[in-house]
């Protein structure tokens, strides 16, 4: 049988599964650096822009004062606690992704510090998409009936098919994170891979 026909259908596949020849495993630790350094750098533009533009507009008398305002007041308690709540959200989320920043320009620099840091960071994102799954769960189960009514007010579908899909999402998508790093971590674990960020005993690996 052929190279060819053997060969794993994607790099992303041969990355992951063939980590033992010191260019393999650079290739596994490029190509999870690299991505998360895009990611961070997007959250926090995006965490940035929310921060200021929640701070600047959405005052606590402001909202006050919408809350007043009878095209408002149909809109559920939840949401008005997460607008108030909205630039705490955001700077947490801004100093969360700086420091996975950090974190991971020391793994591109093949740090201890790095190494571990990313270990951690990944093994975290764990329990936290899991709680995920749980906070939204339970959010949407506040929020949806109000949203559902005011939805269907301006000729929009919702009901319970819509309940569904939402509650559904969150849970598909907290389940995919939640294994997604727990695998990333397993692999960066790796004696092999573990070795790769010492240079003191592994100076002549492809850095």
């Amino acid at each position: 049988m052929s190279d060819n026909v053997t060969a794993p259908n994607s790099a992303l596949i041969y990355t992951y599964t063939m980590t033992t020849s010191p260019q393999s495993i650079r290739t596994l630790v490029l190509w999870t650096l690299w991505p998360l350094v895009v990611l961070c750098v997007l959250v926090m533009l995006m965490a940035g822009f929310m921060w200021f533009f929640s701070t600047l507009l959405f005052t606590p008398e402001l909202i006050a004062d919408m809350r007043l305002d009878p095209a408002f007041e149909r809109w559920p308690a939840e949401l008005w606690e997460l607008i108030l709540e909205m630039p705490t959200l955001m700077l947490v989320t801004f100093v969360a992704a700086l420091v996975t920043l950090v974190i991971c320009i020391g793994g591109l620099l093949r740090t201890r510090w790095g190494y571990w840091g990313l270990v951690a960071s990944f093994w975290l994102g764990v329990p936290l998409n899991l709680l995920g799954i749980i906070w939204h769960w339970r959010f949407m189960d506040r929020v949806f009936p109000a949203l559902s009514a005011l939805l269907a007010d301006y000729g929009v579908p919702g009901g319970e098919s819509g309940y569904w899909s939402a509650q559904l999402s969150g849970v598909m998508f907290g389940l995919v994170f939640a294994v997604g790093f727990g695998l990333t971590a397993r692999q960066l674990q790796r004696p092999e891979v573990n070795a790769y960020f010492n240079r003191a005993t592994n100076p002549k690996a492809p850095s």
